[in-house]
């Protein structure tokens, strides 16, 4: 089991993370699985909740 939050990566822009390139690898493989949350998962102070939709949606503008 690998455990990690790609929007917490503290690496310099320029060095690979792990995290992203095992992401990227391992689809199909047999018997691995990625699982993904989103804001709706979040059961803490409901600004918590905020905060991830904002980044959530400065991503998918970025990605557009």
């Amino acid at each position: 089991m690998i455990t990690g939050d790609v929007t917490q990566i503290d690496l310099a822009k320029n060095q690979p993370s792990g995290l992203t390139h095992v992401m990227h690898i391992l689809p199909g493989v047999n018997n691995v699985s990625f699982t993904r949350f989103s804001a709706k998962d979040v059961v803490r102070h409901p600004v918590v909740q905020s905060i991830i939709r904002a980044y959530e949606k400065d991503e998918h503008e970025h990605r557009a």
